[in-house]
């Protein structure tokens, strides 16, 4: 009998990267969302350091987000491999659209700090669960001879963000002040969510999964990462914990 690691596995039903119309719409959606979320690290802290003039008070909320980031990241893994991923990436899309579109009807009322602590920290968790997400959901939208070029096209989408998204940033916040900033933010989450309601996810390669409800992907978060590198990319903002996928 020959071992299972030679038993043919089923081709991948994905179309080529260039047809493919799931990863396009998944693709352009983030991209906007990874413009939208520099705006909310510039606009939070200036919303603090306008409020307090204290730039202590400026540097503790950097802190909480940090430290979220980290201790999310001990069980994000854990989480994103019992879910059905494009629901949680949906789940975690809308609750950020909410959270920062609140924050300029909450600021009329005078500046409330406990407030942006609270909010920092339940808007990192969203962050460090989609981002673990996003990452390992890749191999069910492409084919498996297009993950390298598929996760190219994304890393390179998070480059370019990275490096205008701050000017952009920059530009909402002195033209419309750093609240009503963080409310655009939350309007390219809306976006994001609204994309992926139209991204159909397939098993993962190799998998027989149910394409939609389980778990997107069809395997656990280290099938996810361990086949090569090119999935263990930057997008995500920690580790995938128990799963051991990379991360940023």
């Amino acid at each position: 009998m020959a071992p299972a690691s030679e038993t043919p596995l089923p081709q991948d039903p994905a179309p080529p990267l260039r047809r493919n119309r799931n990863f396009t719409v998944f693709w352009l959606g983030q991209a906007l969302s990874v413009l939208g979320g520099s705006i909310t690290y510039l606009a939070l802290p200036l919303l603090v350091l306008d409020a307090t003039g204290s730039i202590v008070r400026m540097g503790l909320l950097t802190v909480v987000m940090g430290a979220t980031g980290i201790l999310t990241g001990l069980f994000a893994g854990y989480v994103v491999d019992r879910t059905d991923r494009r629901r949680l990436m949906v789940a975690c899309d809308l609750g950020r659209a909410v959270l920062l579109g609140a924050v300029p009807f909450v600021w009329l009322a005078g500046p409330r700090l406990w407030v942006l602590y609270v909010l920092t920290a339940v808007v990192t968790v969203l962050k460090t669960l989609f981002d673990v997400a996003y990452v390992t959901s890749v191999p069910a939208l492409v084919r498996r001879e297009d993950l390298a070029a598929a996760n190219a096209r994304l890393m390179g989408t998070f480059a370019v963000g990275t490096l205008f998204g701050p000017v952009a940033a920059g530009l909402v916040t002195a033209g419309v002040g750093a609240a009503w900033a963080l409310a655009v933010d939350g309007a390219t989450f809306l976006v994001s969510a609204i994309s992926l309601r139209w991204v159909a996810f397939g098993p993962a390669p190799g998998r027989t999964g149910p394409a939609e409800g389980g778990t997107v992907g069809g395997g656990t978060g280290r099938e996810g990462c361990a086949a090569g590198s090119a999935r263990c990319s930057p997008l995500a903002s920690c580790s995938c914990g128990a799963t051991g996928c990379c991360g940023r």
